[in-house]
């Protein structure tokens, strides 16, 4: 979450064993501000950070959400005209396409006045707009499945079904929507030097490949540590197998547009990987700094 950290919690429930093959389970899943850990590295005389009170200036999600969405169709075009004369009505020259909100807000979720009118016509759109569910619990209708990995030991963890999922609905081919890859807690046994991984990121709704990077001593421990290989960040005219991830912005942005229905886009902190007029456009973050805000995996 940019220079904001924040813990995840995972809490696996209804754990069922299917046919000696698989593990089904519903989820819970949430997070929670790490202050100390957001702070460590302030330099001195800088304010402290805190996404509770920290505001700025982004899109107006639920504006742009709704423009995204509404597609002026013959049929549905009668509609589309109601909403914008009663928007018109409460709003007049109120309404911007950029918002101000707090870091917290954008992020976990907050009651648009916007979308509330909206819904007056249209009761299927929400009125809340979140980026990250930051949840007690998902929907116990939907269950994931993974390989146990007793037939298979390099099935270990592997995805079958994911929230219910046998295959992603968001992407533009069937390649990107293929659900494989474990949660990233664990992987096959047996591993060897130079191996790749794949991880399957729910918050991204996409499976990642890792490349792996060497070994590392974590807490005592021989480990091999991995990361995000640079093609998996480059838009689809450097990396067209990217195309089926609609990545047609700037190298170092995943398009989440298609998965959240607004203008949505994630990058690795301060835009690593990023094109450098993407941070240099955006006052106030912190100079990258790779071996804190890198992702890997050990």
């Amino acid at each position: 979450m940019g220079p904001y950290y924040y813990r995840e919690y995972r809490e696996r429930i209804n754990v069922e064993e299917v046919y000696d093959v698989e593990l089904w389970y519903g989820e819970k899943k949430w997070y929670e501000f790490d202050w100390n850990a957001t702070n460590l590295d302030r330099p001195k005389g800088s304010p402290v950070l805190d996404p509770y009170k920290d505001t700025f200036v982004t899109m107006n999600l639920g504006y742009i959400g709704v423009a995204y969405n509404l597609t002026a169709t013959e049929g549905d075009q009668i509609h589309i005209d109601e909403i914008l004369a009663i928007i018109a009505a409460q709003f007049e020259n109120d309404l911007s396409i950029f918002m101000t909100r707090t870091v917290n807000e954008v992020i976990y979720g907050y009651t648009d006045k916007f979308l509330e009118i909206v819904s007056i016509t249209r009761p299927d759109v929400p009125s809340r707009v979140q980026v990250v569910a930051n949840m007690s619990e998902r929907d116990m209708g939907t269950i994931s499945k993974i390989k146990n990995g007793r037939k298979d030991a390099s099935e270990l963890g592997q995805y079958t079904q994911w929230q219910g999922y046998t295959s992603l609905p968001y992407w533009k081919t069937p390649e990107a929507n293929t659900i494989n890859g474990t949660e990233g807690l664990f992987f096959r046994p047996f591993l060897k030097q130079g191996e790749e991984v794949t991880t399957f990121v729910d918050d991204l709704f996409r499976a990642n490949p890792m490349e792996w990077v060497g070994e590392e001593e974590v807490r005592t421990i021989r480990a091999f540590k991995f990361k995000i290989p640079d093609y998996v960040m480059k838009n689809a005219t450097n990396n067209p197998l990217n195309d089926g991830f609609y990545a047609y912005g700037p190298d170092g942005m995943m398009n989440l547009t298609s998965c959240v229905m607004a203008p949505v886009f994630a990058s690795k902190p301060s835009f690593m990987d990023a094109e450098p007029w993407l941070l240099e456009e955006v006052e106030g973050l912190p100079p990258v700094n790779r071996s804190a805000m890198d992702t890997n995996i050990w």
